[in-house]
């Protein structure tokens, strides 16, 4: 059971969007750590978080549809 104080959030910016690198556009996670977030223990939520805390989303391309 997760206690309140050890709750990390999800980097989503709802710029849901894989890249050539399937890699989020949005927040910078991989597909395996998107599908598995909600498994993930909060120290594994949080190293990811470190990583991904400076990402810049990446805007689309002219003609590229956002979801």
């Amino acid at each position: 059971m997760m206690h309140e104080e050890s709750w990390v959030p999800s980097p989503c910016r709802s710029i849901c969007r894989l890249g050539p690198d399937d890699v989020c556009d949005g927040c910078g996670r991989t597909i395996a750590e998107i599908v598995g977030w909600v498994r993930l223990e909060p120290d594994a939520r949080q190293k990811v978080m470190s990583r991904v805390a400076a990402w810049v989303s990446r805007e689309p391309k002219p003609g590229e549809r956002q979801r």
